[in-house]
């Protein structure tokens, strides 16, 4: 892709799993529940116009960007269906972990905004490598959609939280976002 042996695309992609699972595995025991609406963590940033629950949704999106990135950089053929598919099914297996080890909250929401997110890391791999790689022709019928799709989804957000004005001083999701920090810089702390 951008003259780094694909070896090196292994890795990191390796690397981009064992950090989501880290970040949605690795919690004590007792928080796992399940919520089968679809939807309604944006509902809910909405109507509350909370900066939370919106920081969850673009969270979620952001933490599988790496892992469709990476994983278009070591396809033979870049393909928007293996994105999807592969950050689908993923996520949905972290999701029914999640349910049956009891650590976290098991929802469809979740498997929609970690696709979403793999789409987007798609988009980026294949724009960035028509933009700066040696092999331009292995990207170049897929660019337009790609640039299409990550410009309509950065569109969309910014328009929907710059309408919506989420209230970002809310103290919660500031500290369950320092306390992740803390916890991928100090594993055993």
């Amino acid at each position: 892709m951008y003259h780094i042996h694909k070896n090196s695309y292994r890795f990191l992609f390796l690397l981009s799993i064992a950090v989501i699972l880290y970040a949605t595995l690795y919690r004590e025991a007792g928080q796992g529940d399940i919520e089968l609406r679809l939807f309604w963590t944006i509902k809910r940033a909405w109507s509350e116009h909370s900066g939370y629950y919106w920081y969850l949704i673009l969270g979620n999106i952001a933490l599988f960007m790496p892992f469709g990135f990476f994983l278009t950089a070591i396809l033979q053929k870049p393909d928007w269906k293996k994105a999807a598919m592969m950050g689908f099914v993923f996520s949905a297996a972290i999701e029914v972990s999640q349910v049956l080890l009891d650590r976290g909250l098991g929802e469809f929401d979740d498997v929609l905004h970690n696709t979403w997110g793999s789409l987007m890391g798609y988009c980026a791999a294949v724009i960035l490598g028509y933009l700066f790689g040696h092999q331009k022709e292995r990207y170049e019928g897929n660019v337009k959609g790609a640039g299409l799709f990550f410009g309509m989804t950065i569109l969309m957000f910014t328009i929907l939280i710059l309408y919506n004005r989420p209230d970002w001083s809310v103290r919660l999701w500031r500290r369950q976002s320092l306390c992740l920090l803390r916890r991928l810089l100090y594993p055993f702390y």
